[in-house]
């Protein structure tokens, strides 16, 4: 096996990390797998919409008195975006996987992956 001359990792034969596969769903259970498949069904606007959305729950609550629920209530904000930011992370690399990203939708040329 080869080794990255920087960090020292072992890259395999291919040249890649042993993390890095030309597979992803060897690396990923069967529950996981589905997980994806599913919530990559979801729009991208619908966490950003549940995030809004418990904001204003949260200052609702907040302001009707029920400190302690509309701080409860404004905790789930960050982890509902971060589950949106992962549903979009999934939804790229499916896209670059099956040859579907257009560069030129990002500024760039008219090139596919």
């Amino acid at each position: 096996m080869d080794t990255d001359n920087i960090s020292g990792k072992s890259t395999g034969s291919s040249g890649r990390g042993l993390g890095m596969t030309a597979n992803r769903s060897r690396n990923e259970d069967t529950l996981t797998s589905t997980i994806e498949q599913t919530t990559a069904k979801v729009p991208s606007v619908a966490f950003l919409s549940m995030a809004i959305g418990a904001i204003a729950g949260s200052l609702g609550f907040f302001l009707a008195g029920k400190r302690e629920v509309g701080l409860l209530m404004a905790t789930w904000v960050p982890t509902i975006l971060i589950l949106g930011n992962y549903n979009k992370i999934v939804k790229a690399i499916e896209n670059i996987e099956g040859g579907q990203m257009d560069i030129g939708s990002y500024g760039g040329g008219s090139t596919k992956f």
